[in-house]
């Protein structure tokens, strides 16, 4: 859950563990023995709904990266600010 394996599908849909019921028999028996188990086997699949967790992982993982980046990783970013306040200029619009 916290690193996702795809960023894009991070945005939509979250991981989430279930859980299957396998039958176990013992070697060379039949499954309609008595002598048969049953194992309780998690597996991974995705629900719907944001991986939020990741998607924050990935934001600062990736803002620590270009500080380190330092005269290089300006550029980006400052691109990066503009494209906020764009986009705050834009949500006072639509809200006003």
């Amino acid at each position: 859950n916290l690193i996702p394996a795809n960023l894009v599908a991070a945005a939509f849909r979250s991981y989430a563990t279930d859980y299957k019921w396998v039958i176990n028999a013992a070697v060379g028996e039949n499954v309609t023995s008595r002598n048969t188990t049953y194992e309780k086997v998690p597996i991974g699949t995705e629900v719907e709904g944001m991986n939020i967790l990741g998607l924050i992982l990935f934001a600062m993982t990736f803002g620590i990266a270009l500080r380190k980046l330092g005269r290089d990783g300006e550029l980006l970013i400052q691109f990066f600010s503009s494209f906020n306040d764009a986009t705050m200029i834009l949500v006072s619009w639509i809200m006003w």
